[in-house]
């Protein structure tokens, strides 16, 4: 499960692909000599690759009628993780303006390394071995702005994780990515003057382990973690997983996650910057899940459990501290067969 408002992606090529030996990193791409920038927007139910329209400009392939442009090089307004701050901006025919990667603290642009080993790509080093610098791969809707200047702030956490660059396990060649992420908060209800939002969604995740299925404080850490327990993240690549320090076998990024959501608490505060706020909880939102076994139960070839989100509880608090509940809303699903067959007359199966 996803709960993103919108992003834009960058897909790069494997270095192996563009005249360097299969070591398993990034590279950019050059077609007939011009820098390949394959792009895909996802945002308002569209998703689709981006088309070049002009300088710096593109279209969704579907085209609604937005405006889209890259931000890059000279005309950076944005601040974010990418190596040179590249951001996207896309104007509807109403005039609403939507952000990704305009960055200012919402970690809304998630990095990779990438190699740059052809003359005038990005990050271009004579040396190819360090011809690399960090490139956004996701970036992420953070700022949405109308035409009445009411503006809507989405802020992002993201995931570390670490591979040996070049296919070297020597000090000096570990490096860090972001493999993954999640929406953290939602600001809204900015006062005209101050720039204080009034209102807020905080969004809460907890590990994807099999314990914090039923108990959501379990940190699932030390010898419960997915390289000392993989049994408990079954969904989870744990031989994908390497830290900034001790064995990494890994020589190319990947990308998972380890969380999954949990909870949305809604806030109202009142008040102005500089002075007393008062903070009242709205509502709350808390998603179950469980992990199911695909396969059929008579199965004695079983595969691992997916996620399956299977109910929401909602709370309205009455004060801080004081709740009242709705009817929680549940959804069962059924195992069914797919349209191929393994061993014999084993199926395939997906619980949907």
């Amino acid at each position: 499960m996803e709960l993103s408002p919108g992003y834009v992606t960058r897909s790069y090529a494997s270095c192996a692909d563009d005249g360097l030996p299969a070591r398993g990193d990034l590279c950019w791409k050059k077609n007939a000599g011009a820098l390949v920038n394959e792009l895909t927007l996802t945002l308002n139910g569209r998703s689709g690759e981006l088309i070049p329209n002009g300088a710096d400009e593109f279209r969704l392939r579907d085209d609604p009628g937005w405006r889209i442009e890259w931000i890059h090089g000279s005309n950076v307004t944005a601040s974010n993780a990418d190596n040179d701050n590249e951001a996207f901006k896309l104007t509807t025919q109403d005039g609403t303006v939507y952000w990704f990667g305009y960055g200012n603290g919402t970690q809304s642009v998630w990095t990779v390394p990438v190699y740059g080993n052809d003359s005038g790509e990005p990050c271009y080093n004579a040396t190819t071995k360090n011809a690399w610098c960090q490139q956004g791969w996701r970036w992420n809707l953070d700022r949405v702005v109308d035409t009445s200047g009411n503006k809507i702030v989405y802020r992002y956490e993201d995931e570390q994780n670490y591979y040996s660059r070049w296919a070297t396990t020597t000090s000096g060649f570990r490096t860090g990515y972001d493999r993954s992420g999640w929406l953290s908060e939602i600001r809204y209800g900015f006062g005209t003057s101050d720039g204080f939002a009034h209102d807020t969604v905080d969004v809460s995740t907890v590990p994807r382990c099999i314990p914090a299925l039923t108990n959501p404080s379990a940190t699932c850490t030390g010898t419960s973690d997915p390289k000392a327990a993989p049994g408990k993240w079954p969904d989870v690549p744990a031989d994908l997983i390497c830290e900034s320090t001790g064995a990494c076998d890994n020589f190319s990024p990947s990308f998972f996650s380890s969380r999954r959501y949990y909870q949305l608490t809604s806030w109202v505060h009142q008040g102005q910057a500089g002075s007393t706020v008062n903070d009242y909880k709205v509502d709350r939102y808390t998603l179950g899940h469980t992990m199911p076994d695909p396969d059929d139960s008579n199965s004695n070839n079983s595969d691992e459990p997916d996620l399956w989100l299977n109910r929401i509880d909602r709370e309205g608090f009455v004060t801080n501290s004081s709740t009242d509940s709705m009817p929680a809303v549940t959804f069962d699903g059924t195992t069914k067969k797919n349209l191929v067959t393994q061993v014999g007359s084993r199926w395939l199966r997906k619980f949907g």
